[in-house]
């Protein structure tokens, strides 16, 4: 049908599908946000496999000129500073390492939460390669997810919640024609008990014993 596929990749640097890599499939769009895999303090990049596609996007980040004072189209200033590239670039050679530090850490939790039967842990089927972004869990439906965030504050650790309403439950959307809202409980449930855990790079064995240890004593 012609159509062209665009990927949301924000938290998904490295990580493949089947041998292919996220963002490679049309037009890919990844974060630099703080928090990502690879950060610049905000901002991020956009992987075209077109060359057309790529030149217009070129062209639509500089104000829509292809030379100086040169308008072809509307554009806008979306352009990339220096500075920002240069704290990027350099986490883009070490991605890889970066992903396999954040595996790691994911797998020691994985095995210090087995068997923990109020939790719902994630997992990576063979065929991909996880960014492990995040490390999310789900809770019980019993269980207080409140009160295990304010445990694990207490003990230093900061959880996140991604993410806690459904889109329609948001006031800008909620009345908006644009967005066809239905019923979703598996979404809605998903949203209540889910719970990310640090996972990033600069943990080592120690913090993720205590993440782990934490996590356990909230549930009891």
């Amino acid at each position: 049908h012609s159509l062209t596929i665009i990927e949301d990749a924000a938290q998904a640097h490295g990580a493949a599908h089947g041998g292919r890599r996220a963002g490679s499939t049309g037009l890919g769009g990844f974060s630099f946000y703080a928090t990502k895999n690879v950060t610049s303090g905000e901002g991020g990049v956009i992987t075209p496999n077109d060359d057309a596609y790529a030149d217009a996007l070129r062209v639509l980040r500089n104000q829509g000129m292809r030379r100086r004072y040169e308008h072809v189209m509307i554009g806008e200033n979306l352009r990339m500073t220096e500075v920002a590239a240069a704290i990027a670039i350099p986490q883009m050679e070490r991605l890889d390492e970066i992903n396999a530090a954040r595996r790691r850490n994911a797998e020691r939790l994985t095995a210090l939460l087995a068997g923990e039967e109020r939790l719902t842990l994630p997992c990576a089927p063979p065929s991909h390669r996880h960014a492990w972004h995040q490390y999310t869990v789900l809770l019980a439906t019993d269980v207080d997810r409140d009160a295990v965030v304010a445990h694990m504050d207490d003990a230093g650790i900061e959880c996140g919640v991604y993410y806690p309403r459904l889109v329609w439950d948001h006031e800008a959307y909620r009345r908006n024609t644009s967005v066809v809202t239905a019923p979703a409980p598996v979404a809605e449930a998903a949203a209540r008990r889910c719970l990310s855990l640090p996972v990033h790079p600069g943990l080592d064995d120690g913090d993720i014993d205590r993440i782990a240890r934490e996590l356990r004593g909230a549930l009891r």
